[in-house]
Parts: C-alpha cells; sequence; structure tokens
C-alpha cells in the first residue's frame, strides 16, 4: 500500500514538473534544470513511474550535460522498454551508444542489442546508416553470434556483414516470454502435404529480455505445425496453433539448402541438363561459402 501511495506522489511531481523543462520559454532562471531531470530520472527507475516522455527527457538530460553512471543507467532502463515490450523511444536515443564507445565506456547487452534493432528499423524505412553506425553494428553482431545469439532481424544487416548469409536457409520461430520461464515447441513437420505421427518437444533458447527462438531448415514444400507452452514460477500458457511455412524456391532458389532440394527433384524426373546445371553452381556456391565462412584469423 506505501509503495502504491509513493507511486502516485512520483507521478504527480513527475506530472506537474516535466512541462518545465519542455518549454524552454516558461523556465526560471534560477531553475536547476540539470538537477530536476535527474532527480525524475532516479524517481522513475526507482518507482517504474511511466510518463510516456521517457526518450525526451534522456535526451534533455543528456544535453543538459549527464552524469556517466545515471545516463548510463537509464538507458539500459530504455533500452530494455524499447526492446523488451516494444515501447516507442525516439531513436536518437540510442545513438549515445556510439558515443559512450567513443568514450571507452562499457554497456549492457540491452543497450546493445536495442541499438541494433534500432539500426534495422532505420534501414526498413529505407535510410542509410551512418559510417559510425555500421561500425558498431559489425561490431555487435559478431560479438553476439560468437556467442551463439542470433536474433533473426540480425539477416537484415547481410549488406553490412556478409557471414549472415551462413544463415540464409533458416526459418525462424519467435516468442516473447519471462525471461526464466521454461518455453517449450511441440511440433510435427509436414512434408508434401503427409503430417509426421508424432509431435516432437524441444525447449527454445532463450536469447535476452525474454526473447525466445528457435531455428529450421526446411526445403520447398515443408512446414512445422506447431504450439508452445510456457511454464513460468506462477502459471502455465499455451499458444494458439501455427505453422512455419518453408522458403519459396521462388525467392530462395540460389541458397544451398534449395539447390539440393531443386537436384533431389530433378533427378527424380529425368531431368538431367537442369540437374548438372544446379550441381555446378552448388559446387561454386560451396567454394564460396568455405572460403567467406573460414575461422577469422588475428590481423586479418
Amino acid at each position: 500500500e506505501n509503495r502504491e501511495i509513493g507511486r502516485e506522489v512520483v507521478a504527480k511531481f513527475l506530472h506537474e514538473n516535466r512541462l518545465a523543462f519542455f518549454d524552454r520559454n516558461r523556465l526560471a532562471v534560477n531553475l536547476d534544470v540539470h538537477g530536476l531531470l535527474e532527480t525524475m530520472m532516479v524517481q522513475i527507475m526507482f518507482t517504474g513511474s511511466e510518463v510516456g516522455e521517457e526518450g525526451n527527457i534522456f535526451l534533455e538530460y543528456v544535453g543538459e550535460g549527464s552524469a556517466l553512471d545515471i545516463e548510463k543507467l537509464f538507458l539500459e532502463k530504455l533500452s530494455i522498454d524499447y526492446f523488451s515490450y516494444d515501447k516507442k523511444i525516439d531513436e536518437a536515443v540510442f545513438d549515445r551508444v556510439i558515443n559512450l564507445n567513443q568514450l571507452g565506456e562499457p554497456f549492457s547487452d540491452y543497450c546493445k542489442i536495442a541499438f541494433l534493432k534500432s539500426c534495422d528499423a532505420v534501414m526498413q524505412r529505407g535510410k542509410k546508416l551512418s559510417a559510425e553506425q555500421k561500425a558498431m553494428v559489425v561490431m555487435f553482431v559478431k560479438e553476439f553470434t560468437s556467442r551463439h545469439m542470433l536474433f533473426p532481424f540480425f539477416l537484415g544487416f547481410k549488406n553490412l556483414w556478409p557471414k549472415l548469409s551462413l544463415y540464409d536457409d533458416r526459418s525462424f520461430i519467435e516468442y516473447k516470454g519471462e525471461e526464466n520461464s521454461r518455453v517449450v515447441l511441440h511440433y510435427v513437420i509436414e512434408r508434401d502435404g503427409i503430417i509426421d505421427d508424432d509431435y516432437r518437444k524441444e525447449e527454445m533458447t532463450h536469447l535476452l529480455g525474454g526473447k525466445y527462438v528457435k531455428s529450421f531448415i526446411l526445403f520447398h514444400g515443408e512446414k512445422v505445425k506447431y504450439y508452445i507452452t510456457e511454464e513460468g514460477s506462477r502459471s502455465e500458457k499455451l499458444t494458439e496453433a501455427s505453422t512455419l511455412e518453408g522458403p519459396d524456391n521462388k525467392t530462395k532458389s540460389d541458397m544451398r539448402y534449395a539447390l539440393i532440394n531443386n537436384m533431389a527433384q530433378n533427378l527424380a524426373k529425368n531431368n538431367y541438363e537442369a540437374f548438372c546445371k544446379q550441381s555446378e553452381e552448388y559446387i561454386k556456391k560451396s567454394f564460396l561459402a568455405e572460403r567467406l565462412f573460414a575461422p577469422d584469423r588475428g590481423g586479418e
């Protein structure tokens, strides 16, 4: 009860004061804008109150000159909101990651993944990334993938780091749950209309912030029919049944696994001309892949 009263008091404080710094024409000469902003940020982090202007508060605070410890803590809070809960945050907030990196400051995985998500959103709108953003994207993606943390949206960065093409043939199932839950994928494979007899069960991999992922390599005509269960500390959830379809050969026919699939189909149809052509293409791609995805060597 005391906590709820505290939240109400803080919410009232924020509501009464937040307009003061957004309209600089109304600021009193002796108003400590920096102190007010810092107090508000600490209150927000401590109480969990929401005012809907957290991103603007952060940018205003940074503009006034920030204390690094407060800035980094609040940036992590905004990163969690943006990545884990899909809250709308000004993407300029995450450009601070570049500044912190230039200062040699460490920051959390949440800041890194939120930065990557914001860069992906920029690219989705058809805009270009800056040279600094591109360099940071490659650095963070390399770090996450080296730790076996492959987020599906990383594939949108293939032009920046070609090694991501290694995952072109994968199809992904994503699930948002609680971080400490046991999330299990129940599925059957359907091949050309023929469904396997029994459902299989596999625990999904938790990556970060309650995001769970399972990847499949599916050929043309294959589908995964599935549902997901989440066992948390207090309850169990069951998702509705869904379907993940394999690649469309018209859009992914140049991928190596798709080529293997097409080669098998053409061989079965005695279409040797197409089989030989695709075999040559597969050999070329395998050679290039081995060169491209060879282990990194120091200094290279």
